[in-house]
């Protein structure tokens, strides 16, 4: 439900204010964030279990639209600035932080302030250690550094690529594992090897689904191509397909208009 939400409002919502102004758009996004952490009730629970709540999270994903627009991997890397070494440090102590509270209680340090961590809502906790921990991965890890070119590396982007299919996909392995471990009352070993299989699974399939796409692509897509393919159509059923060939027909005559008038 989330997912559809952010792919079929937000991501177009986001794309059209952004040809105004990104920046804007994006502030606009996060005053909904803001607001849905006040009014936490704001938009009616569609089930009764735990959801995500697309008020809060559409910020996340527009953060990554945003991110997505302004930079790309071919870009080159700015050069360090006072700023950034300071947002660095920043980083790392947000991160250190949620680490030792996250085990507070094993470490005995029940005296560390205690923190909103809805994870139904986007919280601020959540949100800042999740930016915190894509900007030092960003800072350190570029698209020319070794490691991502290792197969673990290999899997974790390629099922990134296929994500709507993954999202899927993990859906339907959740809800399976989940009857699974009520109905054979799974111990903790074994849910770690029913999880290690879905992760796997999930995981062939991103890898076989990157495959298939690169075939498509390596595959000829051109006019002349298609042309070839209807000639032995035809031949073979003894007349060729109407549709197709007047589509192809008015694409050459297109085509042929835009030679002449760039010649003239």
């Amino acid at each position: 439900m989330i997912y559809l939400v952010l792919t079929a409002v937000v991501l177009p919502l986001f794309l059209w204010g952004a040809g105004a102004s990104a920046v804007l758009t994006l502030t606009a996004s996060g005053f909904v964030w803001a607001i849905s952490q006040i009014y936490l009730n704001l938009l009616p629970h569609l089930t009764d279990h735990s959801y995500f709540n697309p008020l809060a999270w559409q910020f996340l994903f527009s953060i990554g639209i945003f991110v997505g627009l302004q930079f790309n991997s071919a870009s080159p890397r700015r050069r360090t600035t006072q700023i950034s070494k300071w947002l660095v440090t920043a980083a790392w102590a947000y991160v250190i932080f949620a680490l030792l509270y996250r085990y507070r209680f094993l470490l005995h340090l029940g005296w560390l302030p205690t923190m909103t961590n809805d994870k139904e809502n986007l919280s601020a906790s959540r949100l800042l250690h999740f930016l915190s921990i894509a900007f030092l991965f960003a800072t350190y890890i570029g698209s020319n550094t070794p490691i991502l070119s290792r197969w673990p590396a290999t899997v974790v982007i390629r099922t990134g690529q296929c994500s709507l299919e993954i999202f899927s996909i993990g859906t339907i392995l959740s809800v399976l594992l989940s009857l699974v471990v009520v109905l054979q009352h799974s111990s903790r070993l074994e849910r770690v090897a029913l999880d290690g299989v879905a992760v796997v699974l999930m995981a062939l399939t991103a890898l076989v689904l990157t495959q298939i796409r690169n075939s498509r692509r390596r595959a000829p897509n051109t006019t002349q191509g298609r042309l070839l393919y209807l000639d032995g159509l035809e031949r073979s059923l003894g007349r060729a397909p109407p549709a197709p060939r007047i589509l192809l027909s008015a694409v050459g005559l297109l085509r042929r208009n835009r030679r002449n008038s760039d010649a003239s």
